[in-house]
């Protein structure tokens, strides 16, 4: 029926879908959703002539115009999914297909190959139709500042770089900043109030109370451990000693209170030879030990804000920089001449505002041993420029008495800076100043009083919220409003006195200023926040913080390093300005002394994270080689080329695949089937519900299987295992059997044999990465999704960018650039 239809209207609208492309020049992908609604000859038109060639078949018997069991009748289907009511009913289709409750058994059945390719149909069909229905015609919600933005923002204010626990996590289906996927509650409010009122509490008393007396302190690191090991070694001797001389129990657990029962006595003195070597040999090790090897760590209470000087001294150095940190974030490095005599260096650093207690990690090469350390301080921060919080509100308190109308000023120039100089009410600044006199009028003393009306700035909406007012229709941005866009997609952070001037002059729309704020912002190392904050969300790296990770590998700080390498890497990507098909593969890696080890470089790198040329015959380079990428996409103890094949379909091939349906079954264990990974995942391709996807993505996965769960390569996996003897049994252990890799696979239809075969293949899709990234890059800046109305924006600067093989700095720019960036 509905084909007898389509035939009319397609005749009747092919000319005017062409004249529209050829007299209008509208977006490609708006015509193929004219296309998609009249009919064409083309894909689209496959699609529904399988589906309505299968209704025919299987269906329409008993859903047709004669008979409508379950009320259901799918001649009369809105094939173009032209509305959202159409939606459920076509979800409802592929749901009984997908789990083989239709057709009935009792009823004809459709063959593997029908079943497969009407499910891929239908499952193409929805998935078009909700992009397409969710499309707002480019128009931007509001929308409040990411935890990222926040933290930047208030750098902006107090000078400091504020702890990430500050506010809890956020969670995104995409990217954080956009506005139609946030939400506002009582309880998010509540975080931000504290937040801010901490801040201004901590800033306030830091700005009134007097700097303290210094004073010097010595630390000798390997005074602790030695202490350790030979308390835990006499404990042992002496817990021995007390048991066979047959001494109450009582008196034993005083000096051992693992030992409360005569059971537990007996099992000591039985287990003693083996539990007494560790304890043993750490004593005889630290006896008569100076000095600590490595590195260590020292705690104590600071004032924070202030300046203090570090002289680290050291018995025998390597003669290489000695990383130096302060709560976690590097304040720099010491330098010691190469030797085995003493020497000593020193570092002057300033706390920061949360800094009451800090730990100081001193962390050289195994060849590095420290004898001491001293810490001076506090000292005035000379170094530093004084906040803009402290410039504005320093000098109101420093008075015995000040007037209303200066507390006004006050609030005013802090609440102009905050709420990015779009305006203040002189309403609102009068309110303020009643808090601040009722605050006082409790007994509170000047300065306590002004944490409520400062903590109001920081939580007002025209704080936490991008105010881009559009009234529901697309218009152009101010330039002062642009100047923000633009600072708060390169910087995660507002815009500073120069990008606000060229605003304010209206020049920032000149390309040649643009051009050179650009280049300032992206050189700064604000821009940090920018390139880190979007490829991990890009690459949803976040999945990794949720996988189990060896308990060796979590101690040795591998999950730290794994977790920043890929936004080490896009750093130098981006600022060197690198064709976007190195993140599949390059000539190098961006890595620390931890991770280089881990990679097999371990002779090349020494300290923080650096740009290492690799050699030939490494198998790295790029993003598909990191760690992370491929921890990502394991499964428990093995690999998963579904899910690794799946995250380079959506991120690589621009081409996500749909969600799975219900009831998939389960893959088995390698262990109980002795099958490698990719016989055990083959299995889902017999599996028509499963075929019409696995066969786009497990493919891809395949090309990865020479790198195992945790990322190490390896030419051969292990199938099945030892069995381990259960007790009293004389069962023999089972030899674990190794076979040879089969990386094998195919890139839409294109086979490859390796994975460097994959990395080719995915290089010649070059095309659809660089759309992806742009896009993706896009929608961050922007704070929404792309969408049809952008199409021919966007496909008129990749075609610019292609011509020079999709540069990423220059992406980033022409985004920056694009009309698109420029409309609210």
């Amino acid at each position: 029926m509905f084909m007898s239809l389509a035939k009319p209207q397609e005749h009747f609208m092919r000319p005017v879908i062409n004249q529209m492309r050829d007299r209008i020049r509208i977006p490609a992908m708006a015509v193929a959703m004219l296309t998609l609604a009249f009919g064409s000859g083309g894909a689209f038109a496959n699609e529904e002539a399988i589906v309505s060639q299968f209704f025919d078949n299987y269906c329409v018997r008993c859903h047709g115009p004669e008979k409508q069991k379950g009320d259901i009748r799918l001649d009369r289907l809105d094939y173009a999914i032209s509305d959202h009511a159409s939606l459920p009913v076509w979800q409802d289709v592929l749901d009984v297909l997908n789990t083989g409750d239709m057709p009935p058994e009792r009823e004809k059945q459709p063959n593997p190959d029908e079943l497969t390719s009407v499910i891929g149909a239908i499952t193409g069909k929805i998935t078009a139709a909700h992009k397409r229905l969710a499309a707002t015609g480019g128009v931007i919600s509001m929308r409040h500042l990411t935890k990222r933005e926040y933290l930047g923002s208030m750098r902006d204010l107090f000078g400091d770089d504020l702890p990430q626990d500050l506010l809890p996590d956020e969670v995104s289906a995409e990217f954080d900043t956009i506005g139609s996927d946030q939400f506002s509650s009582l309880k998010q409010y509540e975080s931000f109030y504290k937040a801010g009122k901490e801040v201004i509490r901590r800033n306030l008393r830091t700005l009134a109370s007097p700097l303290p007396k210094p004073g010097t302190v010595r630390h000798d690191p390997e005074v602790a451990p030695n202490e350790t090991a030979r308390t835990a070694y006499e404990t042992m001797v002496k817990t021995k000693e007390l048991i066979e001389a047959g001494a109450p129990i009582a008196e034993i657990s005083r000096i051992n209170p693992k030992v409360g029962d005569a059971g537990q006595a007996r099992l000591f003195i039985k287990r003693y030879p083996i539990r007494s070597k560790k304890p043993t040999n750490a004593y005889q090790t630290s006896e008569g030990r100076k000095g600590m090897p490595g590195g260590f760590e020292y705690e104590t209470d600071a004032r924070p804000r202030s300046a203090y000087t570090l002289n680290v001294t050291a018995l025998n150095t390597s003669g290489g920089d000695v990383a130096i940190s302060v709560n976690g974030r590097r304040v720099g490095s010491v330098q010691f001449e190469p030797g085995e005599s003493r020497s000593s260096s020193r570092l002057t650093f300033v706390t920061a505002l949360f800094d009451e207690r800090i730990s100081i990690g001193v962390r050289g090469t195994k060849k590095d041993v420290f004898d001491f350390l001293t810490l001076s301080g506090p000292f005035e921060d000379k170094q530093t420029a004084p906040s803009f919080f402290d410039s504005v509100v320093g000098p109101a308190i420093q008075g015995v008495n000040a007037t209303d109308s200066e507390i006004a000023a006050m609030l005013r120039r802090f609440a102009d800076r905050a709420f990015r100089y779009q305006g203040v009410d002189d309403e609102y600044i009068v309110e303020l100043v009643k808090v601040y006199r009722l605050e006082r009028t409790t007994g509170k003393s000047a300065v306590e009083s002004l944490i409520e009306p400062l903590a109001a700035i920081v939580t007002a909406p025209a704080f936490l919220y991008v105010k881009e007012k559009n009234d529901g229709a697309r218009t152009v941005l101010s330039q002062k409003e642009f100047a923000i866009r633009m600072a708060y997609f390169l910087w995660g952070a507002p815009p500073d006195r120069e990008l606000y001037d060229f605003a304010e002059s209206n020049q920032l729309f000149d390309k040649t200023v643009m051009r050179a704020q650009f280049e300032r912002m992206l050189a700064s190392g604000k821009a940090d926040a920018f390139l880190t904050g979007f490829i991990n969300q890009w690459s949803d790296i976040s999945r990794f913080d949720e996988i189990d990770l060896p308990v060796k590998l979590i101690r040795n700080g591998f999950q730290a390093s794994a977790r920043r390498e890929i936004g080490e890497f896009f750093k130098v990507l981006v600022r060197e300005n690198k064709p976007v098909d190195h993140l599949i593969d390059s000539d190098f890696v961006v890595v620390d002394e931890k991770f280089a080890d881990y990679y097999g470089l371990n002779d090349s790198v020494a300290g923080e994270f650096q740009k290492v040329t690799l050699p030939a015959s490494s198998p790295r380079g790029g993003m598909l080689s990191q760690a992370a990428f491929l921890i990502i996409g394991g499964s428990g103890p093995r690999t998963s080329p579904t899910i690794r094949g799946t995250i380079i379909r959506e991120k690589f091939l621009h081409d996500p695949p749909p969600p799975p349906p219900p009831n998939v079954p389960a893959i088995e264990t390698a262990k109980k089937a002795k099958l490698t990974v990719k016989q055990l995942v083959d299995r889902h391709m017999s599996i028509p519900q499963c075929a019409s996807c696995h066969n786009k993505i497990d493919p891809i996965g395949y090309g990865l299987e020479n790198f195992d769960y945790l990322g190490n390569w390896r030419k051969t996996e292990t199938l099945g295992g030892e069995v381990k003897k259960r007790r009293k049994s004389k069962r023999a252990k089972s030899a674990p059997q190794k076979v040879d890799i089969d990386a094998s696979g195919h890139v839409n239809g294109k086979p490859f044999k390796s994975f460097t075969g994959l990395k080719q293949a995915l290089s010649e899709n070059k095309d659809s990465l660089a759309r992806s990234v742009y896009v993706s890059m896009l929608a961050y800046g922007i704070g929404r999704r792309i969408e049809f109305v952008d199409d021919e924006d966007v496909n008129d600067h990749l075609a610019g960018l292609k011509s020079r093989n999709y540069p990423l700095k220059d992406m980033i720019f022409e985004i920056v650039a694009s009309k698109t960036f420029a409309v609210k």
